[in-house]
């Protein structure tokens, strides 16, 4: 039998679809860029700056981690890590910012006056792209997640209408 009202329902049936993918999509977006956006966010919120000490500097196939220990506003003795591509495996020290951790020297540190334990070597924060698409994958996530309740209760009020069509 035909139902007149089923245009309606194929109407919040897409928009629950809909959702649902946009609301994942968004799940993945922001899972991928958490760690580096909550880094850049809480640095920009109290920006610090320090000039670290180079403990060690190792080497591993085209990736180089730097660890270093700085001092923070408080006194206390904090230590980082900061782990990049090189551009050439046979050359370790392709910048002249790099040539003085392959030294050994001072390296400058910017970390979070709230949260000293994240920091990052002044190298490693340059990129604010994480932050703004976590941001955004956060906000649109919220819309349609509230966007899908108003789906889902329109759905069970449409349901409960057709019972006595």
């Amino acid at each position: 039998m035909y139902d007149p009202r089923e245009a309606e329902k194929d109407f919040i049936t897409l928009r629950i679809a809909a959702l649902v993918l946009i609301l994942g999509g968004c799940i993945v977006f922001a899972a991928w860029t958490v760690k580096d956006a909550i880094s850049y966010g809480a640095i920009w919120i109290s920006p610090m700056k320090a000039t670290g000490e180079i403990v060690s500097y190792v080497e591993l196939g085209r990736r180089s981690e730097i660890t270093y220990v700085f001092t923070d506003h408080r006194g206390d003795l904090r230590q980082g890590t900061w782990l990049f591509v090189r551009p050439n495996a046979a050359a370790p020290c392709y910048s002249a910012a790099l040539q003085a951790a392959c030294d050994g020297y001072d390296i400058a540190i910017v970390y979070a006056g709230l949260f000293p334990r994240i920091n990052r070597a002044v190298g490693a924060y340059a990129s604010s792209a994480d932050f703004f698409v976590f941001a955004g994958s956060v906000l649109i996530a919220l819309f349609a997640f509230t966007f899908l309740i108003v789906m889902a209760f329109r759905y069970r009020q449409y349901s409960r209408e057709s019972r006595y069509y």
